[in-house]
Order: structure tokens, then C-alpha cells, then sequence
């Protein structure tokens, strides 16, 4: 189609500006969400994508309301600008892109996504490359690791490192560079030695798997990506130790079941059964016994309405300063008896010590299955399993269009 620049109605420009904004964050968040699978994303980013052809077509004159939109300085308006400073090859657009996200990281993940989605962006990551500018390149950098696509420059130059680079390592699969982030992984800016720690672990260093479990341990704030990874490398003996450890303090309960669903392990199903009562945990603990068995709770009838009196997140009190969304606000409530009447008739099925993914064991076959047909978390789980095998660290969280395609070429 043409691109017309006249008869455009300029209400009909406002409003795909905003409704492409408002699927962005719609989308931002599902790929996160445990009840999304990748059809559910594919059909988002196509109504996603129909906004923006609309702004396609009508080129300049959507200059003006997505600037004015851009204003509010949310990330679903830096999404929106990004990919129409790509559309028309602005640049001095990005430079207001980034003067937006100094402060801001939803901003600067949506502008990172805004130039993704664009066809031409991998030309792009790599001209980033060979800017002068340290946001430039930092930039370019970020973008090679979402495309999973090697930089041509040095990715760990001592001069300019980042926590970027250290994490593209990792995500990048990159080998050959293992014993290079022996350098960063004590380093005193605490970000840079986490990043180095995290991609050294994924890459197989037993050292930093160990510094990982410190990291959990400590409650850091990154204690869950911490446990994503060295869960998964430990012998039973020290993953039972340590998730035993977790558990023995209620603040670092709730970890505990998310490592128990990461681990596998079907030995920690009958403890997670336990928890299925107590509110604050019964559904995390029901989403982590999902992740081993398989089961589909909802679909499955296996749970149960919301609690009567049972409240979490944001309320209409005035006077309350909770503003965090419930983290478990899409799990589903398991029902405990039925749940247990399932395991009572199926716990031979699954052996002690043996790692499971969605009620197999885990496997490079099992891992595209869950990729091609599990929900977005079950999905994160089998993009981490299958790069710790040494298999391309898929991102779950491109477009799904994408995704479809590198799935049928793997098939």
C-alpha cells in the first residue's frame, strides 16, 4: 500500500497513536504473564501492528500527535516513537528517546522495543556500533543481544564495559569470552560483578554458580535471577540444601517454592501441595508444581474462586501507599484437594532426583515443545533450561512472528 499523506483523518491518526501505545504495555506485561501462550502473542502484535501500518500510512502527519503523545513520558509513548523515528529515519528523534530514559528503565526497554520492532532495526543495532556516542553503542549492544545476533566489535573492551555487554555474554552464548569475565565477576560496581557472575554461571562456571547462591542467600535484589540459573546447575544435594535453607525463613519463602518449580525436582511436590492453603502462597506454590507436572489448573478444573476477605495489591483506601500490583494476580487459586487427589493417583509417574519440565523430563525436544506450545512462563523456564544446555538463548519476548519462524526453521 501507498503511503498517502493526504485524506487523512486526523482523529483516526490520534487514536491508532494511542491504542498502538496501550497494546505496547498490554503486551510488555503478557510476555511476562503466566496464562499467555505464543498464539495469545501473535494475535496481540497483530493488533498491535494494525495501529501501527496505520501511522505508517499516514507519515508525517503523525508526527505531530505521537510527539505530543510522547510528552507524558510513559514507556507505551516511547515505544510508539521509537519505531517512527525508525520509520522515518529521524535522528535527532532518538536523541529525545534518550533523554527520556536517563532516569527511566521501563522507558528505556520500551525504546529498545520500539526500534526492534521495526524491519530495519538490525542495519541499525549495527551503525549504533560504530557511533562515537557511549549511549549510541551501549544502545547497539542491547539490540544485538535481543536479535541473539554477535556484535563485530570487541563485546568485553575493558574501557567502556557495562552491565549490557557482561549480560550479552550469557545471552549470546558466547564461549570463547568465559574466561574473560574473570575480570568483572569481583568487581566493585556490585551491577557489573552480578551480570558477570550471572553469564559465567550460564556458561558453565562452577565458581559463579556458587557466587549466585551467595547472591540468593544475601536477599539481594536480584536474588530471583540469581535462582534462575543456580537452581538449575546444582547437584541435588546442594539444591535441596539450599531451597531447604530458603524455606526455613518466612521472608524468603515465597523463593523458595519458585526455586522448587525451577529446580524439577518432584521431591518438592508434596511440600508445595502444603502450601496451597495459606493465601499468600497457595498460588505460586501452584504455579511451581504446574511447572514440574504439567498441569493446566484452570483448564484442568483443579482451582478455585477468590478467597472471601482475601485482599493483595492496590485498594481503594486513600490513606494506603501499596501501589504494587499483585504479583500472582493472573494465577490461577489451586485447589488443593483436587490437586492432591491427582498427585495420589500420578506420583509414580515421577521419580525423586529426575528434572521435569510441564510433566516430562527435561530434554532439547521437551524445551521446543514447551517453546512452541506452553505459556509465557513455562516458556522462560524452557528458554533458560535449553541455553544451559548450550542451545541458542531463545527470547521469548520478540514478536511473536519472529518467534513462530526460528521455531518452524529449528523444527
Amino acid at each position: 500500500m501507498s503511503k498517502a499523506t493526504t485524506s487523512v483523518i486526523p482523529q483516526i491518526i490520534d487514536r491508532h497513536a494511542e491504542d498502538a501505545a496501550f497494546l505496547w504495555l498490554q503486551r510488555d506485561t503478557a510476555v511476562k504473564e503466566p496464562h499467555y501462550t505464543l498464539t495469545d502473542l501473535v494475535e496481540l502484535d497483530d493488533r498491535l501492528n494494525s495501529h501501527l501500518d496505520g501511522l505508517s500510512v499516514a507519515a508525517e502527519l503523525a508526527r505531530a500527535p505521537i510527539l505530543k503523545n510522547l510528552e507524558f513520558a510513559e514507556p507505551g509513548e516511547v515505544f510508539v516513537s521509537a519505531w517512527y523515528m525508525m520509520e522515518q529515519a529521524d535522528g535527532e528523534l532518538l536523541d529525545t528517546l534518550l533523554s527520556y530514559c536517563t532516569e527511566a528503565n521501563e522507558n528505556y526497554r520500551a525504546l529498545l522495543s520500539g526500534i526492534a520492532w521495526h524491519p530495519a532495526s538490525i542495519d541499525f543495532a549495527k551503525i549504533l556500533l560504530k557511533a562515537n556516542a557511549e549511549a549510541y553503542q551501549q544502545l547497539g549492544y542491547r539490540l544485538h543481544a535481543l536479535f541473539r545476533i554477535r556484535p563485530a566489535l570487541n563485546v568485553l573492551e575493558p574501557a567502556c564495559i557495562s552491565v549490557n555487554k557482561l549480560r550479552m555474554v550469557g545471552e549470546l552464548g558466547l564461549q570463547e569470552l568465559l574466561a574473560d569475565l574473570d575480570t568483572y565477576i569481583d568487581h566493585t560496581d556490585a551491577d557489573l560483578g552480578f551480570w558477570a557472575n550471572w553469564s559465567a554461571a550460564l556458561l558453565g562456571n562452577w565458581q559463579s554458580v556458587a557466587r549466585l547462591v551467595s547472591y540468593v542467600l544475601q536477599q539481594h535484589s536480584l536474588s530471583l535471577n540469581a535462582l534462575t540459573i543456580s537452581v538449575r546447575k546444582l547437584s541435588v544435594p546442594e539444591q535441596r540444601n539450599l531451597l531447604g535453607t530458603l524455606s526455613e525463613n518466612p521472608e524468603t519463602m515465597r523463593l523458595a517454592l519458585q526455586g522448587m518449580g525451577y529446580s524439577g525436582d518432584p521431591f518438592w511436590l508434596p511440600m508445595l501441595l502444603t502450601y496451597m492453603d495459606e493465601l499468600e502462597l497457595a498460588r505460586v506454590a501452584g504455579e511451581a508444581f504446574a511447572l514440574i507436572t504439567g498441569l493446566d489448573l484452570a483448564y484442568l478444573d483443579m482451582d478455585k474462586d477468590w478467597p472471601d476477605g482475601f485482599e493483595s495489591g492496590p485498594n481503594e483506601d486513600p490513606t494506603d501507599d501499596n501501589v504494587e500490583l499483585d504479583a500472582d494476580l493472573y494465577l490461577p487459586w489451586p485447589d488443593a484437594a483436587k490437586i492432591n487427589g491427582w498427585w495420589q493417583t500420578n506420583a509414580d509417574k515421577f521419580t525423586p532426583g529426575q528434572r521435569y519440565l510441564c510433566g516430562k523430563p527435561i530434554s532439547k525436544a521437551q524445551c521446543y515443545e514447551v517453546l512452541k506450545n506452553g505459556y509465557q512462563k513455562q516458556r522462560h523456564a524452557a528458554a533458560i533450561e535449553l541455553a544451559l544446555m548450550g542451545e541458542p538463548y531463545f527470547n521469548v519476548c520478540a514478536p511473536g512472528a519472529q518467534q513462530l519462524t526460528k521455531l518452524k526453521a529449528i523444527a
